[in-house]
């Protein structure tokens, strides 16, 4: 798999939609992430820093659907994401995605430019697996960077 934009911050913040199933597992809990963090850069669009590295649609893309595709977890992924939930190299805290969805939605424009994501994003799900190890998905890896079937270094510049 490779790293997406923002992939630290997405899986921090990555959280299933409340529309497509809610809290229940860590899969849905990124998507939810993932859609509140996009629909809040969509909404706050025009305070994003004119000198900003990187064009807002670099970042975010050109819609919210856009947006979410690209730092949200692969649909096509699901199964792969209960499977690490179950061997525990995917841990998820519900409260946490659910306080990060309400931190993210209430984090005036510029804080969330300018912050990154609440700590709550950064804890909901965590990957456990080592540089180098095998993987299937970001989120096993404690870099949230999947390449190849193995852990790789930090994504995100971090």
């Amino acid at each position: 798999m490779t790293g997406k934009p923002l992939s630290s911050f997405v899986v921090a913040l990555c959280a299933g939609l409340v529309a497509c199933g809610g809290y229940g597992s860590a899969y849905q809990g990124s998507v939810s992430m993932a859609e509140s963090t996009c629909a809040r850069a969509f909404a706050c669009q025009g305070s994003y820093p004119s000198d900003a590295q990187s064009a807002f649609s670099d970042l975010y893309g050109s819609s919210e659907d856009v947006c979410v595709g690209r730092i949200g977890p692969d649909a096509a992924q699901e199964d792969d994401w209960d499977a690490a939930a179950d061997a525990g190299t995917v841990t998820y805290d519900k409260d946490a995605a659910k306080a990060c969805v309400t931190a993210v939605e209430a984090q005036a424009c510029e804080a969330f430019f300018a912050d990154g994501a609440p700590e709550s994003c950064r804890v909901a799900v965590e990957g456990s697996l080592a540089l180098d190890e095998e993987c299937a998905i970001d989120a096993e890896c404690a870099s949230n960077l999947c390449q190849s079937g193995r852990c790789a270094g930090v994504s995100g510049g971090e």
